[in-house]
């Protein structure tokens, strides 16, 4: 089995209200399809969100990498060398969404040829993923009438919640807001950088119905949840957070960057 032909097809997906966040708007999601075909048929799909001011790639960029540069690598390869061809696409620098997209539609492939689904491939692990919903910049009702609809309707019950306003109270109300309209059982999170929210909460509210917010800090190897708030199982987060930080030794690290900027 080989690979025939590789695909790259830009679409965009409309959306029925502007998405606010700190850094701008969202009134449209470009993205591009990624089809790898076999020559016995089989085809592998993924999907790329190329967002610029998150991974620094455009949905023309995206379209071009694939079609100029992964494309005449991938085309007559065996889809189960995956190393090989990751290892290729690596001597492009960055392409992030491109590469990975690709190495999903490998794996698509892969399990395809096998009768396999991708997360028996990988271990099993759990047949299910948690769908979450992103909660935009809004008055603090109207955010819960959205996170509400879409629990009802659609079953959601992970949020994330953009925050980034001034004044600080706007995404504390809000997320206090979720919490006590959801209830426990309901994952409500915010982005990383937030630590204002944090902050703001320990000092002004102390409310246990808002101990269960998490900091959802995004990074390349995917998200990971950090405690926030006053609930017992994160509260030594929170005061570590809240301490001054010792400083370093003078023979440390620290000392020689002080003594460089003096």
């Amino acid at each position: 089995m080989k690979i025939a032909t590789v695909e790259a097809i830009p679409y965009e997906i409309g959306m029925r209200k502007p998405l606010l966040f700190a850094s701008g708007q969202m009134t449209k999601a470009d993205h591009v399809l990624v089809r790898i075909t076999t020559d016995d048929g089989l085809v592998g799909i993924a999907d790329v969100p190329p967002r610029p001011y998150t991974y620094g790639e455009t949905q023309r960029s995206v379209v071009a990498v694939i079609e100029t540069l992964f494309a005449p690598l991938l085309v007559g390869a065996d889809p189960f060398a995956r190393s090989v061809l990751g290892a290729g696409m690596a001597r492009t620098v960055g392409n992030f969404a491109a590469k990975g997209a690709v190495d999903i539609a490998l794996w698509d492939i892969i399990g395809k040829s096998v009768g396999k689904s991708v997360h028996q491939l990988l271990g099993g692990f759990t047949p299910s993923v948690r769908v979450s919903h992103m909660v935009g910049f809004a008055p603090a009702q109207e955010m819960v009438d959205e996170a509400l609809m879409y629990r009802e309707k659609y079953g959601i019950n992970s949020f994330k919640v953009k925050v980034g306003r001034r004044p600080v109270s706007l995404d504390v109300d809000a997320c206090i807001a979720l919490r006590e309209a959801l209830g426990a059982e309901v994952q409500v999170r915010v982005r990383d950088g937030a630590e204002h929210l944090v902050q703001g909460h320990v000092a002004q509210h102390k409310r246990p119905a808002c101990g269960q917010v998490r900091l959802a800090a995004e990074r390349e190897s995917g998200v990971k949840e950090v405690g926030l708030g006053l609930d017992a199982k994160h509260e030594e987060h929170g005061r570590q957070a809240r301490e001054p930080r010792q400083q370093p030794r003078r023979g440390g690290r620290g000392a020689v960057l002080e003594r460089v900027k003096k």
